[in-house]
């Protein structure tokens, strides 16, 4: 099991927690062996007091992996402080007061009472997960054994440190100085301690997040809508939220825009479906970060996602198109930005899709000093993107954070075939 939590968390403003938390869920809902996992029924989200909890059922490495994939992730965010403890033990199934399967037991407290040994960056492992490990030469190597320790009364436990370099740190956790216990006091527990219950035996990890998981996975399987094609224009000025779906709650309004932080689900007006369309809306980035938009929404997890990444975004001034397939994210084109981007600044995009093309334009709308003198009031070509396979043929419009974007829409138009622009 792998348990992990926000160093510092409580301590925290009541802003810093909800962004630290939301880039959290993104960062784990990215990896390769969340994705698995839930495509394949293998997974299980569980609350914690300062993070997010997850339950992988079958591979015994699943969790070891996704530990490295969000411990590589957190080199974006250095600001984020976090320590992970994995563990393998009994849990059962059971039904959660939602009604939604839940696990408990034994091995849930034992992974997150390693975790809490931790210090940020650690991840620490008990023997058990060790043992699988040390048959693999990759991990192997990466493995430092930490000695015996009794993390509760009556609960003693050999922990290793998992540090390859990369992920990890090598430093010694400070709580553990003073509780390595003797193998002979080990091997003096009485037999009655060892006995269980007849859990279900899994091996499962645990990230700690928030409740926000549970909605999260509550999402990702939403089925999409059946609603006859768009034939008139959808305007919206952002007076409220009323005809969007379940507004996220990383959206704020401010002087008829929308302004979007913090949110990696996908926000969008069921009444909008369109196969072919004209699009346009003013974008201002906030920071530095850029902005992300879907086109085509079925659902939560069928979309085509554009990505345009700022000075300060996870691939500065590069503009990506992605196909968003079964919860799924999948790169199909990268082109570099050819205009200024600059917190503050303000721009317009126009987007034309028509069959499995899907092409983007951008003005820059207010000239500041940061922008070349040719950038303002000229509309030049952003990006262009040819799915072979026409995955998606139609569906809504959206709006997301891929990273740590902040950024604000208005003036929103969405016009199918035969509707012109006003006047």
């Amino acid at each position: 099991m792998l348990s992990a939590e926000i160093v510092g968390y409580s301590k925290l403003s009541m802003d810093q927690q909800t962004r630290l938390l939301g880039r959290l869920v993104r960062i784990v809902a990215e990896t390769a062996e969340f994705r698995d996992a839930q495509t394949g029924d293998q997974l299980i989200g569980l609350p914690t007091a300062e993070g997010m909890t997850l339950v992988f059922f079958g591979d015994p490495i699943a969790p070891v992996r996704c530990a490295a994939e969000i411990g590589r992730a957190l080199h974006s965010y250095p600001e984020m402080k976090l320590r992970m403890g994995i563990h393998s033990g009994p849990v059962y199934r059971m039904a959660g007061i939602d009604a939604r399967t839940s696990v408990a037991g034994e091995g849930l407290k034992t992974a997150q009472r390693i975790m809490s040994t931790g210090d940020a960056g650690h991840i620490l492992l008990s023997k058990p997960v060790a043992d699988t490990l040390s048959n693999l030469g990759s991990w192997a190597r990466c493995l430092y054994d930490l000695g015996e320790h009794e993390l509760t009364p009556g609960v003693r436990l050999q922990l290793f440190n998992l540090y390859t370099g990369e992920v990890g740190t090598a430093e010694q956790p400070g709580a553990l100085s003073a509780t390595i216990v003797s193998s002979a006091a080990l091997a003096a527990e009485p037999a009655t301690a060892k006995k269980m219950r007849p859990f279900l035996i899994v091996w499962l990890s645990v990230a700690a997040a928030a409740v926000a998981i549970t909605g999260y996975l509550t999402l990702m399987h939403r089925p999409a809508p059946s609603r006859p094609l768009l034939t008139t224009e959808f305007a919206e000025s952002f007076i409220n939220l009323d005809r969007w779906k379940r507004p996220p709650s990383g959206w704020t309004f401010v002087n008829e825009s929308l302004q979007v932080e913090n949110q990696p689900i996908v926000g969008y007006p069921p009444e909008v479906n369109c196969a072919d369309f004209t699009m346009t809306f003013h974008l201002k980035l906030i920071n530095d970060g850029g902005a992300a938009w879907a086109l085509r929404v079925k659902d939560t997890d069928n979309y085509y996602l554009f990505y345009l990444s700022g000075p300060g975004g996870l691939s500065p001034n590069i503009f990506f198109s992605f196909v968003v397939q079964d919860g799924k994210t999948i790169q199909k084109a990268a082109d570099s930005v050819v205009v200024h981007l600059v917190p503050g600044g303000e721009y317009q995009i126009s987007i034309d899709a028509k069959n499995n093309q899907i092409s983007h334009r951008i003005r820059t709308d207010v000239t500041k000093p940061e922008f070349q003198e040719e950038d303002a009031g000229y509309e030049r070509k952003l990006g262009f993107f040819q799915d072979v396979d026409n995955t998606h043929r139609a569906g809504s419009i959206g709006f997301l954070t891929f990273g740590a974007e902040k950024f604000a829409v208005s003036a929103l138009y969405v016009r199918p075939p035969g509707v012109k622009l006003p006047g």
